[in-house]
């Protein structure tokens, strides 16, 4: 059986190949729909963080940083790992308590809570089962660290 490992480095990462990945897991389109992330991560303003079934590419975290809160921005699962016995979604989000100090010297921020926008009611109830609560902004969800 294949071990569920982490890439937390931000290094030796194709972008461009990741919004491509993007764009066809949560859109359905094999094209870059957004340059926005692209900017980013140049611009060292997102943290990336990949989720390796074996050497296969099982998962992605987009995490920035705004206003001393951490944000999950993006969290994908490739489909053939989706509800696998892995948990890869869940994996990702714990590796963000797991390297908190990394990633405050990354931001060059420290943070209280992480932020994230629910896409649906299946990811929303996922977030709650893994702590995170409702935010005074309808929509959000938070989880203090």
């Amino acid at each position: 059986m294949n071990k569920l490992t982490f890439d937390v480095s931000n290094k030796n990462i194709d972008i461009h190949e990741l919004e491509r990945l993007r764009s066809i897991v949560s859109y359905g389109k094999d094209q870059i729909v957004s340059t926005y992330y692209i900017e980013q991560f140049h611009n060292k303003n997102l943290l990336v963080f990949l989720a390796y079934v074996g050497k296969e590419l099982a998962g992605v975290m987009y995490l920035t940083s705004r206003d001393y809160n951490l944000f999950v921005d993006q969290l994908f699962v490739i489909p053939d790992m989706q509800n696998s016995q892995y948990h890869v979604g869940t994996a990702l989000l714990k590796q963000v308590e797991a390297n908190k100090e990394y990633i405050q010297e990354f931001f060059e921020s420290k943070f209280s809570r992480s932020l994230i926008e629910p896409a649906d009611r299946k990811c929303e109830k996922i977030y709650r089962d893994f702590g995170y609560q409702n935010t005074n902004t309808p929509g959000k969800l938070y989880k203090h660290l």
